[in-house]
């Protein structure tokens, strides 16, 4: 069901990933939008785990994690998640 939301030509939101001390190199990211929601894909190469605050150009009132039915509070414009080896996610925002 990703299939149609991967190939939008809708314009998405800026993001950025923010990690200390530096940016996670083992984390790599594709934003989308469909149908008046934003969608973020997260993969995790393997060569890392940790904690990763995503950070958005507009604030987002809802994360959910649909495969894995859970939802995360954000704040403002972040929400943050932590990633194990090989974790890949979607995440639908609103």
């Amino acid at each position: 069901a990703a299939v149609p939301v991967l190939l939008s030509v809708e314009p998405a939101p800026e993001v950025s990933v923010r990690c200390r001390p530096d940016e996670p190199r083992w984390l790599h990211w594709l934003v989308r939008s469909q149908g008046g929601k934003t969608f973020l894909f997260v993969v995790n190469n393997g060569d890392g785990e940790g904690q990763a605050p995503f950070t958005f150009d507009r604030k987002v009132k809802t994360v959910t994690v649909p495969r894995e039915n859970r939802t995360i509070q954000p704040e403002g414009r972040s929400f943050q998640d932590e990633f194990k080896k090989l974790d890949v996610r979607m995440y639908e925002l609103e």
